[in-house]
């Protein structure tokens, strides 16, 4: 993390593990400079940025993303990855893209998505997906959220998202006379 322009120094240590020692073979380091992110990303998820869910939900993520920066963008694959126990994985729909449920991963690539082909400077493009909730979630879940993250050409984003919880009420009369 830093500022944009900033040069940050890596290390990296190539070597082995001998008799619980690590005998290092050779140290490099290279320097990096930060720079303004070229694409802008932000989610909706049923038409609200700011979406609380319900167990049992059907949720409608609409994926935007656009390009801020300077270049042409070409042949760009967009990933979103799921985390989360309250994804029902097998009621997944992808408009012009492709889900792997062992990977809990939603791809779209240039070839099924023309803002992904070429996207110009200042160009918006959007990418949809559907999902439901579990209609339970576990009793041991104390804090309710499922999280996505989308990748786009380097530039990752996570979002959160809360879940709100069922309240059960229970009550109980006692009654005492003298019997």
């Amino acid at each position: 993390k830093g500022e944009v322009g900033q040069t940050k120094i890596f290390q990296a240590e190539l070597g082995s593990w001998q008799e619980g020692e690590f005998l290092s073979l050779k140290t490099a380091f290279r320097g990096v400079e930060i720079i303004k992110p070229s694409f802008y990303i932000f989610q909706q998820i049923n038409q609200n940025p700011q979406y609380v869910a319900n167990v049992g939900d059907l949720l409608n993520y609409e994926i935007f993303f656009k390009n801020v920066g300077q270049e042409v963008a070409e042949n760009l694959f967009l990933i979103v990855s799921l985390e989360g126990e309250a994804f029902d994985l097998e009621s997944v729909r992808v408009e012009s893209g492709r889900f792997d449920k062992e990977a809990k991963k939603v791809f779209w690539d240039y070839a099924r998505v023309s803002q992904l082909k070429k996207l110009l400077p200042m160009e918006e493009g959007k990418v949809k997906f559907w999902i439901k909730l579990k209609d339970e979630l576990s009793p041991e879940t104390r804090d309710p959220i499922i999280k996505n993250m989308i990748s786009l050409d380097g530039l990752i984003e996570t979002f959160e998202t809360k879940i709100n919880s069922k309240l059960e009420l229970s009550q109980k009369g006692y009654f005492q006379d003298e019997v």
